[in-house]
């Protein structure tokens, strides 16, 4: 049974099992890597979610998609060697400044929450090349967000972006996707052309 592989596992799969809180047993999976769970009807409790995953300090991929939450596991900042980490579908309003202490963090999936704020504390995802804040109710982003060096993918689709600064035009993007949003700055034109449209158009708008 996976209760009893204890330290020697390294992937687990406990989604879709509709489970509200984690088994005490979770915690004998020491050496664990890759936890998903998905699917299940975690949020009641946060802080107990909270301590049981942070007690896996070797994990470096989490999802907790298709939960219940409505605020992130305050543990999860310090999972140093957290790399990937989806908590996509969930209700998701606020982002604790503590979920962008993770060095080693290079993908963050948080689409379709109800996200209003993206924290100035993003800019301490050093290792960051995935962001996808899509689907959520977003009306701005943070200056720091230009401090994401390694940023590939920045995916923004379906928020209430009314303007957007054109500086977002030197990072080294891959994608960028803009989608539904009440941009004022760019024509809808020059974002159904694709990235290297829009980014040469934000570059463009620059001041001197």
């Amino acid at each position: 049974s996976a209760e009893g592989l204890g330290a020697e596992l390294l992937s687990a799969e406990v989604g879709d099992n509709e489970l509200e809180r984690l088994p005490e047993w979770i915690g004998a999976w020491e050496g664990i890597q890759k936890l998903d769970l998905g699917g299940n009807r975690l949020g009641s409790s946060v802080e107990h979610l909270s301590e049981r995953i942070g007690a896996l300090g070797s994990l470096t991929d989490v999802s907790l998609r298709r939960n219940m939450l409505t605020s992130v596991p305050v543990s999860l900042g310090g999972l140093r060697n957290l790399s990937s980490l989806d908590l996509s579908q969930n209700r998701i309003t606020i982002l604790h400044p503590t979920l962008f202490s993770s060095p080693r963090l290079h993908t963050l999936l948080l689409c379709n929450n109800k996200i209003s704020l993206l924290p100035d504390h993003v800019c301490h995802l050093a290792s960051l090349t995935y962001l996808d804040v899509s689907n959520n109710s977003l009306s701005e982003l943070p200056s720091t967000i230009l401090l994401l060096g390694s940023l590939q993918t920045l995916a923004m689709s379906n928020n209430s972006l009314i303007t957007i600064d054109p500086r977002i035009g030197t990072l080294p993007l891959r994608s960028l996707f803009l989608d539904g949003n009440p941009l004022k700055l760019i024509r809808r034109a020059v974002i159904e052309a694709g990235t290297d449209r829009i980014l040469a158009f934000l570059r463009d708008k620059i001041p001197p």
